[in-house]
């Protein structure tokens, strides 16, 4: 596999969204692949355990237990680790790179922590804007909209630096990422949909 490494660059939302869909299009099969490796097992787990809770009391409270950290192990790790692992794909795939969906969440894996936290932040950052006034959420929603992209392409671990270059990014494009983001958001449901249907 190719070492190159991938710097982000503004892009037109035509040429985002034209770029996005065939690189899915191309490679469904190793986004399903992507999804399922990690939200099967989860999904498992909150399924199953509520079938558990009408047998008795004792297993009712293990399996309050299991749902419980089935959706901490999802928000924790499966949606950082899901986000890296597709970023890398997709980024592979545009370069011409082969990459196996195993291959990808071993390399995702080693920014789960930095995604994590970056997420957070962002979020929070996010949460105070639109609690403050509707806008300012909003527009740094949009700023910051890439955080997950620049950690893993960039290969940078420092938040700070992470969120700048971001919002460098995103400027004067916030309405453009905001149409890109609304087909993103479909494009994920309908892979972590086709990945529930595997079980």
């Amino acid at each position: 596999m190719s070492s190159k490494q991938l710097f982000l660059e503004p892009m037109t939302a035509g040429m985002i969204l034209d770029r996005s869909f065939r690189l899915y299009v191309q490679n469904f099969a190793l986004m399903i692949g992507l999804t399922a490796i990690v939200q099967v097992p989860i999904l498992i787990l909150t399924v199953g355990a509520p079938l558990l809770r009408g047998t008795n009391q004792i297993l009712g409270v293990i399996a309050g237990l299991i749902g419980l950290i089935g959706v901490l192990l999802s928000l924790l790790i499966v949606t950082p680790l899901v986000t890296g692992a597709a970023t890398k794909a997709v980024s592979e795939r545009f370069l011409g790179n082969e990459i196996t969906a195993l291959t990808a969440l071993k390399f995702a894996w080693g920014y789960v922590g930095t995604l994590l936290l970056i997420q957070l932040v962002v979020g929070l950052i996010v949460f105070v804007g639109l609690m403050l006034c509707l806008v300012p959420g909003i527009l740094w929603m949009l700023s910051y909209s890439i955080v997950a992209p620049v950690a893993v392409l960039e290969n940078s671990s420092d938040r700070g630096e992470i969120r700048q270059r971001s919002w460098e990014l995103v400027s004067g494009n916030r309405g453009k990422v905001f149409a890109v983001i609304v087909v993103v958001v479909l494009v994920q449901i309908l892979l972590g949909g086709s990945g529930s249907l595997i079980i």
